[in-house]
């Protein structure tokens, strides 16, 4: 059975009503769901709250540190120090920066190719 909450556009509301009740979760008149909702809508509040980093900034200048970064944050996120959203926006910089780091090593052997072509070609 859908729930019987009437929108103020005056279509009802789509959702599964609760069983023993007319209407759903979100628009129960029961205290106990009452109850229930408050205690979700205050989880949901605390789990999106913005985490404040403790760490200073650090420079990255090599493969070799990223992959200490990788390393770091798959011990924090293990430890529960922080939260799986934060890994993976770490981890997704972290790709980002080894492809910019290749490309640069490969740029850095062509310019060194031709240098040396063009001095054999003179």
């Amino acid at each position: 059975m859908e729930c019987q909450f009437v929108k103020t556009d005056g279509e009802h509301c789509k959702a599964k009503a609760l069983d023993d009740d007319k209407f759903c979760f979100f628009h129960s008149k029961n205290e106990e769901v009452m109850e229930s909702r408050k205690e979700a809508a205050s989880k949901g509040g605390r789990s999106n709250k913005k985490v404040e980093c403790t760490q200073g900034p650090i420079k990255i200048n090599s493969t070799s540190e990223i992959i200490d970064l990788y390393e770091k944050t798959v011990n924090d996120l293990r430890a529960g120090k922080i939260d799986i959203r934060r890994a993976n926006s770490i981890a997704y910089i972290c790709n980002s920066m080894l492809k910019a780091f290749e490309q640069r090593d490969v740029l850095a052997k062509l310019q060194t190719l031709e240098t040396v072509l063009n001095v054999k070609g003179g």
